[in-house]
């Protein structure tokens, strides 16, 4: 490996000796890793080197569950008072300036994001509960669209918590129609981690993954009184499996494949009550 980060050479290079030869006996050499699932722009922006992250071999961050813009003058007068540990000024508008702002002040990790729906949906209906009107919905395609133009990897969400859990699935198909124009992803929370948790897995891979036949990556975890784990285990482990054996084709068979296997009803049948 040569100081550029390029592969000089590959093969038997025993008897060949570098300029530099590092000890690297016990240890595990390997890429830069990637953190796919970021919370880190506010500790970059006080803190440029992003320690905690490069001492683990991190070399690049994704932003996502929500995104730094596009922000209103109101909600960055209301983020900047609600600041506690890391005071800064918010001193840019959309997700693309703040990462040129990142850039600009420099960061030892690389740095990527995706746009947050929520953040879109803020943005546009303020922290109302209620779906957007066709004007609203209009306005925010076209934020996920500048936001795609401008760097973003695709659209991101974290439907467990508001004022993201207040959007609908229409409404992130409609988001992420957006975003699949551009080949951009759909990353999320998952809207459950309980007694809908199948539910919640249906919605991403077999509404919003379907209609937009973009990437989809999933954070999600089970919350669960031992009398339902197994029986959701089960469950959860035919439907991936169902899942696997449709992507080489695309998801879009995912939901028929559900059908011709267990029927719509068998589907619903396998819920159980909240513990």
């Amino acid at each position: 490996m040569g100081p550029d980060g390029r592969i000089a050479a590959i093969g038997d290079l025993n008897k060949d000796k570098g300029k530099t030869t590092i000890n690297a006996e016990g240890l595990a050499v390997a890429p830069g890793f990637i953190n796919m699932l970021s919370h880190a722009p506010d500790s970059l922006i006080v803190d440029s080197r992003g320690m905690s992250d490069i001492e683990q071999g991190v070399t690049l961050e994704v932003f996502g569950e929500y995104s730094q813009g596009p922000i209103t003058a109101k909600y960055r007068a209301a983020d900047e008072a609600s600041q506690t540990d890391f005071k800064y000024k918010i001193e840019w508008t959309t997700l693309g300036e703040f990462m040129d702002y990142l850039v600009k002040r420099g960061t030892a990790p690389n740095i990527a994001s995706f746009v947050g729906a929520s953040t879109i949906r803020v943005y546009v209906l303020g922290l109302e509960n209620r779906d957007p009107t066709p004007d609203e919905l209009d306005a925010m395609r076209e934020h996920v669209r500048h936001s795609k133009k401008n760097g973003a990897m695709g659209v991101t969400s974290a439907l467990i918590y508001p004022p993201a859990s207040y959007a609908s699935t229409r409404e992130l198909i409609e988001l992420c129609k957006v975003a699949s124009e551009y080949g951009g992803m759909y990353i999320v929370h998952m809207r459950s981690e309980g007694n809908k948790l199948l539910e919640a897995i249906d919605e991403i891979f077999g509404r919003v993954g379907e209609r937009n036949r973009l990437g989809l990556l999933s954070r999600s975890k089970t919350r669960a009184a031992a009398k339902d784990v197994v029986a959701w285990r089960r469950s959860i482990a035919l439907d991936l499996a169902a899942l696997g054996r449709t992507l080489g084709d695309g998801a879009s068979e995912y939901g028929e494949r559900l059908e011709e296997r267990r029927g719509g009803e068998g589907w619903r049948s396998r819920w159980s009550p909240d513990p």
